[in-house]
């Protein structure tokens, strides 16, 4: 028998600030009309408090890594009718990366939304992301 394979409909999109309701809202009817499955955002430029918000407004899963009100923030939207199912999350304290490991359709992945600094130092691939991938490796696979 063949299996079908359903495809995910995914988009990354660098929001530059989701504070404002109205911003908020007009994002997310606009990842709704375009049928995305799994988003990845970048600058949501919230706090935990405020996340909570977009968690209420979207018809799925959000998994996010805040920094403050100003700058930075990362979330990973993951739509109500995905087949999906959280195996294990990390993220930095500095808004800047959220990895998942999830089963979609009963496929294993890893989900990483990552926003790296707009100036140069290459520190943070070498130092951030290949620690967090030696630590976490084994507890990802």
């Amino acid at each position: 028998r063949e299996k079908l394979v359903k495809s995910v409909k995914m988009v990354t999109w660098n929001v530059n600030g989701l504070s404002n309701p109205v911003k908020r809202k007009k994002c997310l009817n606009y990842l709704k009309a375009q049928k995305i499955d799994i988003a990845f955002h970048q600058e949501v430029h919230l706090i935990d408090k405020e996340a909570d918000k977009l968690k209420a407004m979207w018809v799925g899963q959000v998994f996010n890594s805040c920094f403050n009100s100003q700058k930075r923030g990362v979330a990973i939207l993951v739509h109500k009718s995905m087949n999906f199912i959280l195996l294990n999350q990390h993220k930095d304290e500095e808004g800047r990366f959220i990895c998942i490991k999830a089963k979609i359709n009963g496929s294993r992945i890893i989900l990483c939304n990552i926003y790296a600094p707009n100036t140069e130092d290459p520190n943070f691939f070498k130092m951030k992301l290949i620690s967090f991938w030696v630590h976490w490796m084994d507890k990802f696979c």
